[in-house]
C-alpha cells in the first residue's frame, strides 16, 4: 500500500525557489519534531500527536463497548465544519451496502432534520440508533437547534435515552456538563486541537469505529505520513511558490467520485487555516470525470492562476477501469500540452490506512504553508464574527 507523489516534470515551480522555501522552514520542522517527542498538548500544533496517542482509541472503545454495534441501523452525528466533515470524508469514501448509515445533521434545514426524523422513526428499538453530538465549544448554533430537536423526537418516541446519547466537546464546555447531568456518554476534544485539526479525536474515531471502520488502520496510517516529511514540505512549498508568483487558486481534482467529501473536508482545512490578514489560498474541488465536462474547459483555457492537485487510485473499479485509466491519462496529458502546471497523488487504493496517512499528510502540509505565509493555521477569528451576530439577533 502506498502513496505516490509525482511533482518534478509537472509543478512548473522555480527550482530555487524551493529551496530556498524548504530550507526557511528547518527551524519549523525542528519544533514539530520537538512537540512528538514531548507527546504533550500545549501547543497549537499539539494535533500532531494524535495518532500516537493511544488514549483516544482507548477511550472510544470504551463507549463502544456500551452499544451492540450489530444492530445499529443509523448513527445521527449532529455537528457542522470540522465536528463533521472528516469523519463524512471517510465515510463516503469506504461505506458498502452493509454499513450502517450516518445521517448528517449539519445545517439548519427543516428539510434535512424531517428527513432524519422520517428514518428514525422507522426504528422499532432505540438500540438501532446512536446520537452522536460534536462539538467543542457547546455555543454552535445550528448544532444546539439540530440538538434539541432531535433528542426531543427520539425521547418521545422511545422514552429515557440517555445511553444512545454520546456528547464529544471539550472540557468543562456546556455539552460537557449537560452530558454528565443528564447521565450521557461523553467524550474529550483536547482543548487545543481545533475542529479541522480533530479527525483522529474522538471527533472522527468514535463514529468511524461504531460503524465498524478500523480505527487501528487508519492511526497507523496518520503515524506513517511522518516517515514522509521531507515529501510533505516539498508539496507545502510548491503551492506557496506558485501563490508568490499570483497563482493563488488550488484545485484539488479528485479522480474517484467517492472522494468528494474529502476534497470538501480538505477545502475546509486549507481555507480556515490560509485566509487571513488578505493573504489566503483558495481551495476548490472537482471531480473527474464529471468536471471535464463543466469546468475543465476554464481550468484549460481560462487565467493562468489555478495550481491543480490530482488524486486518483488505481481502484477505479472492476467494470470500467480501462475507460476511467484513459480519461485520466487524457486529462493529464492535456494539462501537460497547455503548460497548466499540477502535481499527482496516486493511490495504490483507498482504505483506512491510506485515507489516515492522506489526512495527516495535507494537516501537516497546511500547517507549513501557514508558517511560509504568516498567518496562524490554528484560529479563525472571521468565523466568529458571524456567529456572534446570529447569537445577538437571535437573542432579542
Amino acid at each position: 500500500m502506498s502513496v505516490e507523489y509525482k511533482y518534478k516534470e509537472t509543478c512548473l515551480a522555480d527550482p530555487k525557489v524551493i529551496a530556498e522555501l524548504l530550507i526557511s522552514l528547518d527551524p519549523y520542522i525542528k519544533k514539530l519534531k520537538d512537540i512528538l517527542n514531548a507527546g504533550k498538548y500545549e501547543d497549537p500544533e499539539c494535533s500532531i500527536n494524535l495518532p500516537f496517542d493511544p488514549r483516544w482509541a482507548n477511550d472510544v472503545t470504551t463507549v463502544a463497548d456500551n452499544f451492540d454495534l450489530r444492530k445499529i441501523k443509523h448513527l445521527v452525528l449532529v455537528g457542522i465544519g470540522g465536528s463533521n466533515l472528516g469523519t463524512q470524508a471517510i465515510y463516503e469514501a469506504l461505506k458498502t451496502d452493509l454499513t450502517p448509515e450516518i445521517l448528517f445533521a449539519d445545517t439548519v434545514s427543516e428539510k434535512t432534520i424531517n428527513g432524519i426524523i422520517s428514518k428514525l422513526s422507522q426504528l422499532n428499538s432505540k438500540e438501532e440508533f446512536v446520537l452522536d453530538l460534536v462539538c467543542k465549544s457547546g455555543s454552535t448554533v445550528e448544532t444546539n437547534e439540530n440538538f434539541s430537536l432531535l433528542i426531543n423526537f427520539l425521547s418521545r418516541k422511545f422514552g429515557k435515552i440517555n445511553n444512545r446519547v454520546v456528547i464529544t466537546t471539550g472540557f468543562d464546555s456546556s455539552f460537557w456538563n449537560e452530558a454528565k447531568n443528564k447521565d450521557y456518554f461523553v467524550l474529550e476534544i483536547p482543548k487545543l486541537v481545533g475542529g479541522r485539526y480533530s479527525v483522529f479525536s474522538p471527533v472522527g474515531l468514535f463514529p468511524l469505529l461504531a460503524l465498524g471502520f478500523d480505527i487501528k488502520k487508519l492511526l497507523s496510517g496518520a503515524k506513517g505520513a511522518f516517515d514522509n516529511l521531507d515529501t510533505i514540505t516539498t508539496s507545502a512549498v510548491i503551492s506557496v511558490a506558485h501563490y508568490q508568483k499570483g497563482i493563488g487558486i488550488h484545485n484539488n481534482f479528485f479522480f474517484n467520485p467517492s472522494l468528494e467529501f474529502l476534497g470538501k473536508w480538505q477545502r475546509q482545512l486549507t481555507a480556515e487555516s490560509l485566509g487571513k490578514t488578505g493573504k489566503g489560498i483558495l481551495p476548490i474541488v472537482s471531480i473527474g470525470s464529471m468536471d471535464l465536462h463543466s469546468m475543465v474547459q476554464l481550468y484549460l483555457g481560462g487565467p493562468k492562476n489555478i495550481y491543480t492537485d490530482f488524486m486518483y487510485s488505481e481502484e477505479f473499479g472492476e467494470r470500467l477501469p480501462k475507460v476511467m485509466e484513459a480519461i485520466y491519462k487524457g486529462t493529464v496529458g492535456a494539462y501537460k500540452d497547455a503548460g497548466v502546471p499540477f502535481s499527482e497523488f496516486a493511490l495504490s487504493k483507498i482504505d483506512e490506512f491510506l485515507l489516515g496517512y492522506y489526512m495527516q499528510f495535507r494537516m501537516v502540509e497546511t500547517v507549513f504553508q501557514a508558517k511560509l505565509l504568516g498567518v496562524n493555521a490554528f484560529d479563525q477569528p472571521n468565523v466568529e464574527d458571524y456567529k456572534q451576530i446570529t447569537r445577538e439577533i437571535l437573542g432579542k
